[in-house]
């Protein structure tokens, strides 16, 4: 609103972010319930009916060296801007 407030800074911040965002899905995921519900009903009848294959969890990769020294940077940097905040 500028009329009140003419130099006012609008600022978002990742709490308020992510709780916009929830809400969001959540209005959503909750108009499409009763579709979301249907397609769970299914895929339990077809799990059931195709036996003889099975689902099995796979444990995710665990991070190389590689991996590690390009997050380091990455994490020092948030570090700071964190320790600056």
């Amino acid at each position: 609103m500028k009329t009140g407030a003419p130099n006012a800074v609008q600022v978002a911040d990742r709490f308020h972010s992510l709780q916009n965002l929830a809400d969001v899905l959540e209005q959503v995921f909750g108009s499409h319930r009763p579709d979301l519900k249907a397609v769970e009903v299914l895929h339990r009848t077809a799990t059931v009916q195709a036996n003889e294959r099975s689902v099995v969890p796979i444990a995710l990769p665990r991070s190389t060296p590689s991996g590690q020294s390009q997050s380091k940077p990455r994490h020092d940097r948030r570090f700071a801007q964190y320790e600056q905040v």
